[in-house]
Protein backbone atom coordinates (compact mmCIF):
# COMPACT_ATOMS: atom_id res chain seq x y z
CA UNK A 1 0.00 0.00 0.00
CA UNK A 2 1.43 3.36 -0.96
CA UNK A 3 1.33 6.49 1.17
CA UNK A 4 -1.42 7.87 -1.07
CA UNK A 5 -3.51 4.70 -0.61
CA UNK A 6 -3.07 4.85 3.16
CA UNK A 7 -4.70 8.31 3.17
CA UNK A 8 -7.95 6.56 2.25
CA UNK A 9 -7.93 4.79 5.63
CA UNK A 10 -5.73 6.88 7.87
CA UNK A 11 -6.62 10.17 9.54
CA UNK A 12 -4.31 13.12 8.90
CA UNK A 13 -3.34 12.86 12.58
CA UNK A 14 -1.32 9.73 11.76
CA UNK A 15 1.45 9.05 9.29
CA UNK A 16 2.38 5.73 7.76
CA UNK A 17 5.95 4.73 8.76
CA UNK A 18 6.19 1.16 7.54
CA UNK A 19 4.43 -2.05 6.79
CA UNK A 20 4.25 -5.68 7.79
CA UNK A 21 3.37 -8.65 5.63
CA UNK A 22 -0.31 -8.08 6.37
CA UNK A 23 -0.72 -4.48 7.49
CA UNK A 24 0.78 -1.04 7.90
CA UNK A 25 2.49 0.72 10.79
CA UNK A 26 1.77 4.34 11.66
CA UNK A 27 2.70 6.92 14.27
CA UNK A 28 0.26 9.28 15.95
CA UNK A 29 0.53 13.06 15.98
CA UNK A 30 -2.52 13.57 18.18
CA UNK A 31 -1.89 15.44 21.41
CA UNK A 32 -3.37 12.73 23.68
CA UNK A 33 -1.27 9.88 22.21
CA UNK A 34 1.58 11.67 20.45
CA UNK A 35 4.25 9.23 19.26
CA UNK A 36 2.19 6.09 19.85
CA UNK A 37 2.70 3.35 17.26
CA UNK A 38 -0.22 1.48 15.72
CA UNK A 39 -0.74 -1.24 13.17
CA UNK A 40 -3.72 -1.16 10.84
CA UNK A 41 -5.11 -3.47 8.21
CA UNK A 42 -6.89 -1.47 5.49
CA UNK A 43 -10.22 -0.25 6.85
CA UNK A 44 -10.04 -1.81 10.31
CA UNK A 45 -9.42 0.16 13.46
CA UNK A 46 -5.92 1.04 14.60
CA UNK A 47 -4.34 -1.46 17.00
CA UNK A 48 -1.90 0.00 19.55
CA UNK A 49 1.45 -1.79 19.54
CA UNK A 50 3.62 0.68 21.51
CA UNK A 51 3.03 3.89 23.43
CA UNK A 52 6.19 5.49 22.02
CA UNK A 53 8.66 5.03 19.19
CA UNK A 54 11.34 4.08 21.73
CA UNK A 55 9.09 1.38 23.18
CA UNK A 56 8.42 0.14 19.65
CA UNK A 57 12.16 -0.09 18.85
CA UNK A 58 12.94 -1.78 22.16
CA UNK A 59 10.26 -4.38 21.43
CA UNK A 60 11.71 -5.43 18.08
CA UNK A 61 13.21 -8.90 18.00
CA UNK A 62 16.17 -9.91 15.83
CA UNK A 63 15.43 -13.28 14.26
CA UNK A 64 18.38 -13.24 11.84
CA UNK A 65 20.26 -15.94 13.82
CA UNK A 66 17.25 -18.26 13.47
CA UNK A 67 17.52 -18.17 9.70
CA UNK A 68 21.30 -18.31 9.21
CA UNK A 69 21.47 -22.13 9.37
CA UNK A 70 18.72 -22.66 6.81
Amino acid sequence: MSYKDSRDYLSEKYINIGYTGTGNICISFQEQNYGAIYVYYSETELELIATSFTEFLNGLVDYSDDFEDQ
